[in-house]
């Protein structure tokens, strides 16, 4: 028999289990389709009502490719807004509960594009007493959706690997 006594065939484990990792961290995650010059926001197409939606989402864009060191470079990255919406989803005497939706298509162009589709939703309080707050609630409702898809944006061309067709 070539083990006689268990214990003997845990030096030939570990040396198996530390090759696997070896060749595994080797291998790590496909090549990123990233140019080394980064990434700059050309074009972003709002055909939402929502006042100054586009100014959020250029300006949480370029601020979260800065942040993650992708942001200034010769590769194109194209902004389309899908849907802008909200709605009531309750109320009370006085109060209303609004939810925002943005979704967002994403397209890199350059040597290997791709695109994806990003969505977020967000609710918020309405006072049907006061109609200025309501705009002010909607409109810091659908920033903070802006920056939030950015963020998701900018982690998603950081991450994701080249699609090969």
């Amino acid at each position: 028999m070539f083990v006689d006594h268990p214990h003997r065939c845990l030096p030939i484990l570990a040396v198996l289990l530390w090759g696997l990792t070896a060749v595994g961290c080797h291998l790590g995650l496909p090549p990123l389709a990233l140019p080394p010059g980064g990434v700059t926001v050309t074009r972003v197409d709002v055909a939402a009502v929502e006042a100054g939606l586009g100014d959020d989402l250029r300006s949480a864009l370029t601020a979260a490719l800065a942040r993650r060191g992708l942001g200034g470079g010769q590769t194109a990255l194209e902004l389309r807004v899908l849907d802008a919406s909200s709605s009531a989803v309750a109320a009370s005497s006085n109060r209303r509960v609004h939810r925002a939706h943005l979704s967002v298509a994403i397209q890199l162009l350059g040597v290997a594009p791709r695109s994806v589709v990003l969505s977020a939703e967000r609710s918020y309080i309405v006072d049907t007493e006061h109609g200025l707050a309501s705009a002010q609630a909607r409109s810091a409702a659908f920033a903070d959706l802006a920056w939030q898809l950015a963020d998701d944006a900018a982690l998603w061309l950081s991450l994701a690997p080249t699609e090969h067709p």
